[in-house]
């Protein structure tokens, strides 16, 4: 009887053993091919994401070379400093983003400054930063357009290292026509209000 019952029992775990062989591959396979498909609407899901739409279509109209002409204060009861120059704005990584590469004079000083804007089709936000030659800081905007693509608000923040705080400001891009817009930024105080930092009055070349 002992001896049965070890053959049967010997039997029973050849028998399991040998349907895991075959199983286990079917069941492999079955989790490879989900694990694909996961992966093939993941894919296609980022490649929809990653194609311009008609938000970056709206920044492609601003591509090109620019002369400037702008007034900065730098308290509320400051006189208004005058500024010109000269910024060529070019379109990157397939009109993904927009680069802006601004040449000025500044308080008497050579000014460089570079902006990379685009729109996340993800977030459905435009996103953007700002460096410039008078600091080793990088300004983090986003926002939103209107008017048919025609103005874009944004909330940009960075932290001053002047004041120990961080600095918030609401800046907005109007395109008035394929020649001509107009960039105008606002200082946050925090409690609601603001006050007129600069404008500038762009030109096509």
């Amino acid at each position: 009887m002992k001896r049965i019952r070890f053959g049967l029992l010997a039997l029973a775990i050849v028998i399991g053993l040998t349907g895991l062989a075959f199983a286990g591959p079917e069941h492999e396979h079955k989790g490879e091919e989900q694990a694909g498909s996961h992966e093939a609407e993941m894919m296609e899901a980022w490649a929809k994401l990653a194609v311009p739409g008609e938000h970056h279509a709206h920044l492609a109209k601003t591509v090109g070379s620019w002369e400037f002409t702008g007034k900065a204060w730098m308290a509320p009861d400051a006189p208004a400093m005058d500024s010109s120059g000269t910024a060529v704005v070019e379109s990157i990584l397939g009109g993904r983003f927009f680069q802006m590469t601004a040449n000025s004079n500044f308080m008497g000083q050579e000014f460089q400054g570079i902006g990379i804007e685009g729109y996340d089709n993800g977030q459905k936000k435009h996103i953007g930063v700002w460096f410039d030659s008078m600091g080793t800081l990088m300004a983090i905007a986003e926002g939103d357009c209107s008017d048919g693509g025609k103005v874009t608000t944004t909330y940009m923040s960075f932290f001053d290292p002047m004041a120990g705080v961080e600095k918030k400001y609401r800046n907005v891009m109007t395109l008035i026509d394929e020649n001509a817009m107009k960039y105008e930024s606002y200082e946050l105080d925090g409690d609601g209000g603001e006050r007129k930092l600069m404008e500038l009055a762009y030109t096509r070349i």
